[in-house]
């Protein structure tokens, strides 16, 4: 589904068309939700403003492995299904 058409990655400038969302199927993605390329694995924040992605802090990721532990687990659950993407 091409729910991005346009955007790119802000770290790699590889192009961002759609979504696999670990968690919840039907997620919209909303101002300030993370994302992880596909290309280059670094992570992204999604932004209302026209811009698409814009590259996430360390100070950011930070915080969200404080707010949501349980967030280091998804992001290497999607770096494994991103392994099994290259195969």
């Amino acid at each position: 589904m091409k729910i991005y058409e346009g955007h790119t990655c802000p770290w790699c400038g590889h192009s961002i068309e759609g979504q696999t969302e670990i968690e919840y199927a039907q997620h919209k993605p909303q101002n300030g939700d993370f994302s992880i390329c596909s290309e280059c694995r670094k992570v992204a924040v999604f932004t209302n403003d026209g811009a698409g992605f814009r590259k996430a802090t360390e100070v950011e990721i930070a915080d969200l492995f404080v707010r949501q532990p349980d967030a280091l687990d998804r992001f290497k659950a999607a770096d494994v299904l991103l392994d099994r993407q290259e195969e």
